[in-house]
């Protein structure tokens, strides 16, 4: 169980022409068999509507030795029509991710693939790169600082094929790159977390520049 507050939501490295904060409760629950539930909702500030998406999640994750781990994911979400946020008429997803842990930096490799309304589809490859430095107070309590870069590329049929959200300069996203495979975002992320025993707190800054997106 837990929340995040944010100031601003970018939807696959793309933002929404009207920025705000939002607040996203969620619940999560782990059996036996690494197989997780998840329920997100996600609410805009200053929006009329109560949730602007709702997403639910279910996820799979598996080791390969020592260095190497996975895991598969299904999500479906739902989003409000009037929401301000970046929508997207492409409301399944999956995901299968690799990650790897090195003596400097770990590294992580994502495909998604989303699918929704009239066949239309979208495939993204992010590659982070990150390294943990951490402070431990004690066996239970513990500082960690993780540095974090994102390479995010794919289509954008999803703002094409949902609600069309205006950018800054009144173009559409759709118009730059629709189903062309390219590099979507660069993203640079801090995030600080502090954890005692079964509780964390993180704050975290990030930056997103866009690319072969209109301006």
């Amino acid at each position: 169980v837990g929340i995040d507050y944010g100031t601003s939501k970018t939807y696959r490295g793309v933002l929404a022409a009207e920025q705000s904060q939002y607040s996203a409760p969620y619940f999560s629950y782990t059996g036996k068999k690494d197989i997780t539930l998840s329920l997100t909702l996600l609410n805009m500030k200053g929006n009329s509507a109560t949730i602007d998406e709702t997403d639910l999640g279910l996820s799979y994750d598996f080791r390969m030795g020592k260095k190497w781990s996975g895991g598969v994911s299904y999500m479906y979400s739902m989003f409000n029509p009037n929401s301000r946020q970046v929508n997207s008429s492409l409301y399944n997803s999956a995901q299968l991710m690799f990650k790897r842990r090195g003596s400097g930096f770990n590294n992580k490799f994502m495909f998604d693939y989303a699918w929704g309304e009239a066949g239309n589809n979208d495939f993204s490859i992010t590659f982070a790169t990150y390294h943990n430095f951490e402070k431990e107070y004690s066996e239970y309590k513990y500082l960690s600082f993780s540095p974090r870069f994102n390479i995010i590329a794919g289509t954008t049929n999803f703002i094409g094929s949902g609600i069309k959200k205006e950018l800054s300069s009144g173009k559409k996203l759709s118009e730059a790159i629709g189903s062309r495979f390219a590099v979507i975002a660069l993203e640079l992320k801090f995030p600080l977390s502090y954890t005692y025993k079964k509780f964390t707190i993180e704050a975290s800054y990030k930056f997103s520049f866009p690319v072969n997106q209109p301006k």
